[in-house]
């Protein structure tokens, strides 16, 4: 087994199990508290006491750490799509620990995701070289392409919204979180490839950090914005998508990494579809799973108003 996939696989998936923990653990205290009000900052204050909910918050920092290794060790052609198997934990989790049902469409995801790690592990089984870190003004060149993009991708959402087409409001701001996610992948890529231990704080004189920061925020703005458009079985798949597409492209046309040959190559593109055909499937489990959640929570409203 090459050092591609005695490191960087592991990594993948440490950083996957914790992101997809993450918000089971934090919906789990968010369900134990009273409802929020407003901009929520009394409900983020209140669940900021509670250790579960705390628990939650470190996975994601801890994930995140897992992510930067990740790609220190293996190319984003192989890490940035394996990400999205934190729907698989998130699916699994929530059936445990929430009580919340897995439906047929989310049993097939899990197994199409099983399946296209098999293959991309089969892929990258050779040599598999890192590509170069992204020079500051690359990194800033790829921020504003990427704002361009999601503002492009939000327009389109916005009149989708506007006109009542929630599909197409689901598309254009599924796509625009999914260009903000890609570009917030690529600074942890970038985190990865040039952290130094011995002089940690070097790091914050580049782009990076704040580059990851604001477009961490502006995905995470950008998808509730889909997910009120009332398609979140379309939001979560396009951002998905979207999200590995954008480093997995820039990195191998731009930053000098390289996808399998020959054979490889054919399992690289299968192992692609499979991964992108389970987040769909997973996503419709999810959305049927709101849906029921939302039905049963109005149910009870109208039997106590």
């Amino acid at each position: 087994m090459n050092q591609t996939l005695a490191l960087g696989l592991p990594a993948v998936a440490v950083a996957a199990a914790l992101y997809g923990s993450a918000p089971v653990l934090q919906a789990a205290a968010a369900r134990r508290s009273p409802p929020g009000a407003g901009m929520g900052l009394r409900l983020l204050g209140r669940l900021a006491l509670q250790p579960l909910w705390l628990l939650g918050l470190a996975c994601e920092i801890a994930a995140f750490a897992a992510e930067a290794y990740a790609f220190s060790e293996a190319p984003a052609a192989l890490v940035a799509p394996l990400l999205t198997a934190d729907m698989v934990f998130l699916v699994l989790l929530a059936r445990r620990g929430l009580g919340e049902r897995l439906g047929i469409p989310g049993r097939f995801g899990i197994l199409a995701m099983v399946l296209g790690t098999a293959l991309m592990a089969f892929a990258f089984s050779g040599d598999s070289p890192l590509g170069s870190p992204a020079s500051n003004a690359q990194m800033l060149e790829f921020t504003i392409g990427g704002a361009v993009a999601a503002t492009v991708a939000a327009i389109v959402g916005d009149r989708g919204a506007a006109t009542e087409r929630s599909w197409l409001a689901a598309l254009g701001f599924g796509v625009a979180s999914g260009v903000a996610y890609g570009i917030a992948t690529l600074a942890t890529r970038q985190v990865g490839l040039t952290f130094d231990w011995q002089d940690p704080w070097q790091i914050l004189t580049t782009p990076t950090p704040y580059v990851l920061a604001g477009s961490s925020v502006v995905a995470i703005a950008l998808l509730q914005r889909g997910l009120q458009a009332g398609a979140s079985v379309l939001t979560f798949p396009v951002t998905s998508f979207v999200s590995s597409f954008v480093p997995v492209v820039l990195a191998t046309t731009v930053l000098g990494e390289q996808v399998p040959t020959n054979g490889q190559r054919a399992a690289f593109v299968v192992a692609l579809l499979a991964v992108t055909v389970g987040v769909v499937l997973l996503g419709r489990d999810r959305a049927a799973v709101e849906r029921s959640i939302e039905a049963a929570t109005g149910l009870q409203m109208r039997r106590t108003a």
